[in-house]
């Protein structure tokens, strides 16, 4: 009966309302047999951004714990109307590894975790989670054997290459018998092996809990009784009780084996048992672990979340964040591309270059863009309150976007000035090797007023700042700005035909968006982009306010090649299965949408769209109207469901054709006349 319901459940990845769900496991039976293959629609296509680097500084991770995990991040199209505003995580240039964590054996990362996170640079562990009596009896087997080990090393290994995450956190709860801790010290070895070797970023990370002697006794700090954990893999994450003095011998243990940052300091963040009690105290522990230059490992800051009003979710997460600052190294942006368009993951609506394709509020981490190092508060109509005159204030407005569910509204009260002073949006170490183009998207919120972008670079010794300028207005450079500030003048329609013909095959703005594009040719000395900041100019003065809804910095060579391709549709029906509630079931029909992308690399996600007509690509460029948006996926692959007892219904009406359009990491988004569709057979259409 056991091994009956463990099939089922490995082979399970909807949940009882037929909408695809990312699933751990729960039994070593499940790990053992485990195989690819059959949730494709839960693995991510993000790869970690920039090249892996030697760490020469400590480090700071999370382990996110939040009600047990698998909520409505489970969902790996996203949530639509969602009960209550979901978790999001977005400070993510303060860290560099995030662990998903729960108390299942096998926790495998959701693929909206993945996704936003490799965005960030930031490597994504998942957890191996043994407990108490359950724990002791999984370890005896999978320390049985040798054989058992190996087996387990490479599912392991296997599930982590399949769903693209970089790892694993080994949490091991319950005693271990003293003759079988050679065996352990095997397995630990051999994942971490197996991991560096098969994964370009690979990480194994043991969590302080089981002894030398098998004994399970937390030791709350790097000491002679764990060390042989630690000599095998990538580090130690410490519990949460420890002392002064663990923290200093926990030092001069790392130190003597020369890694000093690979000890990873537990801070609870609900403050069990942890020094300062958490909160918004929680600097006191991050303090006493930076003093002794260690790395840290934030255990549970949903605590923002989950015990805070959910209203003033974003008002404590920036206040939580910007209290870590000193102690939370922000990364900057060292590489190209760069483009945001400043969605978190979630939104009143859903936009498509302006457009409004949906009405309805929805969650899904893996549609999040590039992130501003400093989190901004949501707009409610009184950010200028008790703010200083010609400032810039900044706030995420969820009431419209360019791409996404929000966007940057950027409010400022000019008296005598007609130029703000900047808001700045990133710091960065961008040396430049070609020819780069900038972009803004921007829509007018007050009359008179234009966004402009300010970029400071260093030329040699030499520090520069450009202010790139729309323009519409005049071609007079503003009397305010600084006279050592170079004015960069936009492309004209004509050169734009030249150099970004890419422009011809997108989708338009809609509803009052502008986008601008500014060309820096190739520097002919060393040139390093250090900042980027956002502004707004107007000539009257008085209050002014904007949006700014994509910032684009592109090597020149990625806007002339050709869009990511999406390729070999296929259309698989599934047998149908039982959904709804307990009085009244229905049968949901399901179907997988499959494709094949030229460079997977280069997309951000994809878009599916649905119609109730036969149409074929030459049909998209005069029926762009007869195309409704069904959902988003992060991988190639898209679950189409209906609970009509004949065909798949959208709007009441029978699906006849699908189309997935690839929203390109560069920005850019094909039209839909340049997209792959197919057309659904009779026999499923009717």
């Amino acid at each position: 009966m056991a091994e009956k319901q463990h099939r089922s459940q490995f082979a399970q990845c909807w949940d009882e309302s037929g909408d695809p769900v990312i699933q751990p496991l729960d039994t070593l039976e499940a790990l053992l047999e485990w195989e690819p293959g059959r949730d494709a629609a839960c693995v991510s296509i993000t790869l970690l951004r920039g090249a892996p680097k030697r760490r020469s500084a400590p480090s700071t991770l999370i382990c996110h714990d939040l009600s047990g995990g698998y909520l409505e991040d489970r969902f790996v199209q996203g949530v639509v109307s969602p009960d209550e505003e979901c978790y999001r995580f977005y400070h993510w240039w303060q860290v560099d590894t995030f662990i998903y964590f729960s108390h299942r054996f096998i926790t495998i990362p959701p693929s909206g975790w993945l996704t936003a996170a490799h965005k960030h640079g930031v490597k994504v562990l998942g957890t191996f989670i043994t407990e108490w009596e359950d724990g002791a009896e999984k370890m005896a087997t999978l320390l049985s054997s040798e054989q058992t080990i190996t087996t387990a090393v490479e599912k392991m290994t296997a599930i982590a290459q399949y769903y693209n995450f970089d790892g694993w956190l080994i949490n091991i709860e319950n005693k271990i018998e003293t003759s079988k801790i050679d065996l352990l010290v095997k397995f630990v070895e051999k994942l971490t092996e197996s991991t560096r070797s098969s994964l370009p970023h690979g990480t194994v990370i043991w969590y302080d809990s089981v002894t030398s002697t098998g004994e399970l006794e937390w030791q709350n700090a790097l000491n002679d009784r764990n060390s042989l954990y630690f000599d095998i893999c990538d580090g130690i994450f410490l519990n949460y009780t420890w002392t002064d003095d663990n923290l200093a011998q926990s030092k001069a243990f790392a130190e003597a084996r020369g890694r000093p940052w690979d000890v990873w300091v537990g801070v609870d963040v609900f403050g069990r048992g942890c020094r300062g009690g958490g909160g918004f105290n929680t600097t006191e522990a991050v303090e006493a672990a930076r003093a002794r230059d260690l790395s840290l490992a934030l255990f549970a800051q949903g605590w923002t979340y989950q015990c805070l009003p959910k209203e003033d979710f974003t008002a404590n997460n920036n206040k939580f964040w910007k209290m870590l600052e000193d102690c939370c190294h922000t990364r900057c942006l060292t590489d190209l591309p760069v483009c945001s368009h400043f969605c978190q993951g979630f939104g009143k609506a859903y936009f498509l270059n302006g457009q409004k394709m949906s009405a309805k509020p929805w969650f899904n981490l893996g549609l999040q863009s590039l992130q501003l190092p400093e989190g901004c508060e949501e707009f409610k109509g009184d950010n200028l309150a008790h703010k200083q005159a010609n400032v810039v204030v900044a706030s995420l407005c969820t009431e419209n976007a360019f791409r996404g569910g929000s966007c940057l509204r950027l409010d400022c009260h000019m008296t005598d000035a007609r130029c703000s002073k900047c808001y700045n949006l990133f710091q960065t170490n961008i040396e430049l090797a070609e020819s780069i183009i900038v972009s803004l998207s921007w829509k007018s919120e007050t009359t008179d007023c234009e966004v402009f972008l300010e970029m400071s670079m260093r030329k040699g010794n030499v520090q520069q700042t450009f202010n790139l300028v729309p323009l519409s207005q005049s071609r007079e450079k503003p009397t305010t700005m600084e006279s050592d500030v170079v004015l960069c003048h936009p492309l004209s329609s004509e050169q734009l035909q030249v150099i970004l013909p890419v422009l011809g095959k997108c989708q338009p703005e809609k509803d009052g968006w502008k986008t601008s594009y500014f060309l820096f040719n190739k520097p002919d000395a060393k040139t390093v982009i250090e900042s980027v900041g956002v502004g707004i100019q107007s000539i009257e003065g008085g209050h002014v306010a904007a949006l700014l809804g994509m910032l684009q910095i592109l090597p020149l060579s990625s806007c002339q090649e050709d869009f990511p391709a999406v390729k070999q549709l296929t259309f698989t029906p599934c047998p149908e299965v039982t959904g709804g509630s307990a009085k009244g079931k229905s049968c949901v029909k399901k179907a997988w949408l499959s494709w094949a992308v030229t460079d997977p690399r280069g997309v951000d996600y994809f878009n599916v769209f649905g119609s109730d007509q036969k149409l074929c690509m030459s049909d998209c460029a005069t029926a762009l109207h007869d195309w409704t948006l069904l959902g988003h996926s992060v991988s190639c692959s898209f679950c189409v469901k209906s609970t009509s007892g004949s065909g798949f219904v959208l709007h009441d009406q029978i699906i006849q054709s699908l189309l997935v359009q690839p929203v390109v990491k560069t920005g850019f988004l094909p039209s839909l006349s340049k997209c792959s569709v197919i057309q659904l057979p009779n026999s499923v259409s009717s």
